[in-house]
This record gives structure tokens, sequence and C-alpha cells, in this order.
């Protein structure tokens, strides 16, 4: 059904905004000392993540939703990136259900392992809509405006902390890029704008000190009484890892004979080749 839909894509979505904000500033003027301190800091970073070529990350993902229709979903990805201008390649492994799906991004498509189809690919500039849009410099610099509320949590003799609240202009062009409105389902805008104004999410992030890379970010995304759903909660944590180390994406054989798909203005029926989110 279609909030079942709007919850998978969702969860693809999420794992892209957390990626790409990894490298994130934030656009609100502030005169608070402490925030103008994690400003300091997080421009700092900023610069550092966005002069990487390589690096990796590990997040845990849960959502959990209420209702007639709710649910809980649970599962883990890798993803090793190689950032270099202009050449930007991606390998994604995601484990759900004691199942294991790869996505690569490589030479301008994003490859998928659809369970009973085999390989398929698309674009890469045409599968942002999917959510799973590589975190280049470029697209970082896409986020920067749309953290708010930046403040310092903490701050020891290694590390800082700090959090700020995602733009809700942010969020909507995320969710209804990634679910194609405009297309045919009957009513999409209006339901996904109640669930768009209804959605906060936070992020906090730990840097070092030594580094100024973003070694640990956390998200949560809650969605208040979702038709049939109820109230959602997501959760990612992540950690990131292997700065600017070689990094080899190398496609399997067999995802040399996908098959191109073509995009269509249609919301996307599921995510494929993620086992548990059909």
């Amino acid at each position: 059904m279609f909030t079942r839909r709007v919850l998978l894509v969702l969860v693809s979505t999420l794992i892209a905004i957390a990626l790409a904000l990894a490298g994130c500033g934030s656009g609100q003027e502030t005169t608070d000392l402490s925030a103008e301190k994690a400003r300091e800091v997080l421009d700092d970073s900023n610069r550092k993540m966005g002069e990487l070529e390589s690096l990796e990350a590990y997040g845990v993902y849960d959502l959990e939703a209420q209702g007639s229709q709710g649910e809980d979903l649970d599962f883990e990805f890798e993803v090793a990136m190689d950032v270099s201008p202009g050449n930007p390649e991606v390998h994604m492994t995601i484990n759900s259900a004691d199942k294991t799906t790869d996505v690569y991004m490589k030479d301008g498509y994003t490859y998928l392992e659809v369970p009973d189809e085999g390989w398929v690919k698309t674009e890469t500039e045409a599968s942002d809509a999917d959510g799973f849009s590589p975190p280049t410099p470029t697209r970082i610099l896409e986020f920067s405006e749309n953290a708010r509320n930046l403040r310092m949590v903490s701050e020891d003799r290694d590390h800082y902390r700090l959090a700020f609240d995602v733009g809700e202009e942010f969020i909507e062009q995320q969710i209804k890029a990634s679910f194609g409105v405009g297309g045919s389902v009957a009513g999409s805008e209006e339901v996904l704008q109640e669930i768009i104004d209804k959605t906060e999410m936070t992020a906090v992030f730990r840097i070092s000190k030594a580094t100024k890379y973003i070694e640990n970010a956390d998200f949560t995304m809650k969605i208040g009484n979702m038709p049939m759903v109820g109230d959602v909660s997501l959760s990612i944590k992540m950690e990131f890892s292997r700065f600017n180390e070689p990094v080899d994406i190398s496609l399997p054989p067999e995802a040399l004979e996908a098959t191109e798909i073509k995009p269509t203005p249609k919301p996307p029926p599921t995510i494929p080749g993620i086992p548990g989110l059909e």
C-alpha cells in the first residue's frame, strides 16, 4: 500500500541523508557561545571531510512503527567509498533477516541484485530517487544549509560532540524526490505533506580533535501518527573509519551483464534487493 512504500523509501532515504550530512555544516546564524564554538569545530571538520578521497562506514538501523500495519525493521550496512573528484565509487552491503544484499555505484551506474530477477543497473543520477546517491563533496555541499540549532553537547580531551536539527525543507525535498511525487498515485502529495509536517530529525556527531574527522554519527527521526502505521521512529548509529586508505570497488562478474532500467515518473513499488524490506 501507499504508506508501506513511504516507510520503505524513508529507510533508504535516511541512509543517503546520514552519509551526506556527515560532511555538512549549519546555515543558521547564532550568537550563543557554545553554538559559535560548535560552528567553528564543524566548519573545520567540514573542510577536512570534504578533502577525503576514501573512507568506510558501518551503520545500524532500527525502525519501529505502531498501528494496524506497523512493524519493526532492523538491519546493518557497511559502505566503502572512493569519493575522488570526478570518480565516485561506492559499495554498500546490507544485512537483514539473515540475508545480504550488495549495492554498487561505479562508472556512472548503480548496480544491485534483485531477488529472482538478477542484476539490474540504473544511471546513478537517476538512482538518486531511490536514496542510494553517493556522498560526494558536491552532494555534501548541497546539504550544508539544512542543519538548524547547532550546539555543542560535550567536550573531552579527545573529542567534541555536536548536535543539530535537520531542516524541514531538506526533509521535504528528500522525501518527495525519493517517492517521486507527481506520479500516478492518487492523493500521494497530500499524504506525503502530512508526513513531512509531522517529521522531526536530529543528529549528533563525535568529532576527533586530532584529525577533525567525524568518527561517529547518531541520527533519530520521528514521524507522528502516519495513516495506518501510527507513530514511527527511525534511528541510525554510524561509525566512520579508514579515512583516505585505499578502497577497491570491483563489480562482481555477473553484474557486468546487468539489465539497465530506465527511470519512470511513477513512485517505486518497492525498494528492490533489500531483504526484509520488500
